[in-house]
C-alpha cells in the first residue's frame, strides 16, 4: 500500500514538473525553434525538485520508508523518478545501491537522514543531501539541506551549504564546507541550533 502511494505521488509530481519544464523551456524560448536546448539532467531534477517535494508532501511517510529500507529506498525513489521522467527533455541516469549511501543519525528529539550522493561532476550538483526531522510527531519543521559543488569568485572549486524551504525558497547557509560526511553532519547540526 505504501509503495503504491509513493508511486502515485511520484507520478503526480513528475507530471506537474514535466509540464512546468515544458512551459518554461519550450513555450517561452526562441531557442526551441532551432533545437539548441540541452537535456535537463536527472540528477538536478532529483536533487533540487522531486526529492524535496516528496519530503515536504509527507515527511513522516518518507522518514518511515528511509528508515525501513535504508539506501535502497533512496535508490528506488531515484530510479522511479527517472522512469517517470523518460522524455526527450530529461537525461535519465539509473543508479544502484553502491552509488549512494544513507545514514540516519539521532538528533535532539528527532533524526537527521544524511544521503551521500555520487561525486558531483557539474556545478549545483550535490555531494550530500540532509533531511532534518526535528520530531516525528511535528512534521511541519522538516528541513531539506544540500552541500553543492560550486566555484568561488576566482573560479576555484568550492562548496555551498544551501536549503530549500517548503514554500520553494532557496537560501545559502554557508560556504566552503568540506565535502566529507563528518563535516556535512556537523554543518547540519550547527544549522539546526
Amino acid at each position: 500500500m505504501q509503495d503504491i502511494r509513493l508511486t502515485i505521488a511520484i507520478v503526480a509530481v513528475c507530471t506537474v514538473i514535466a509540464l512546468l519544464i515544458y512551459i518554461i523551456f519550450f513555450e517561452q524560448s526562441e531557442e526551441r525553434q532551432v533545437g539548441t536546448i540541452s537535456k535537463i539532467r536527472h540528477r538536478i531534477a532529483f536533487e533540487h525538485h522531486y526529492f524535496k517535494l516528496l519530503l515536504f508532501d509527507d515527511p513522516y511517510y518518507l522518514f518511515q520508508r528511509l528508515s525501513d529500507y535504508e539506501t535502497s529506498a533512496v535508490v528506488s525513489i531515484w530510479n522511479n523518478i527517472g522512469a517517470n521522467l523518460s522524455h526527450e527533455l530529461i537525461s535519465v541516469e539509473e543508479l544502484h545501491n553502491r552509488d549512494m549511501t544513507l545514514l540516519i543519525h539521532p538528533h535532539n528529539d528527532g533524526y537527521i537522514a544524511l544521503i551521500k550522493m555520487p561525486k558531483p561532476l557539474y556545478l549545483s550538483e550535490c555531494y550530500y543531501i540532509g533531511l532534518i526531522f526535528p520530531r516525528l510527531n511535528t512534521i511541519e519543521n522538516v528541513r531539506y539541506i544540500m552541500l553543492l559543488k560550486e566555484e568561488d569568485e576566482q573560479g576555484r572549486a568550492s562548496t555551498v551549504l544551501g536549503e530549500w524551504s517548503k514554500k520553494g525558497h532557496y537560501i545559502n547557509l554557508a560556504r566552503d564546507i568540506a565535502p566529507r560526511t563528518d563535516a556535512f553532519l556537523q554543518a547540519l547540526v550547527t544549522s539546526d541550533q
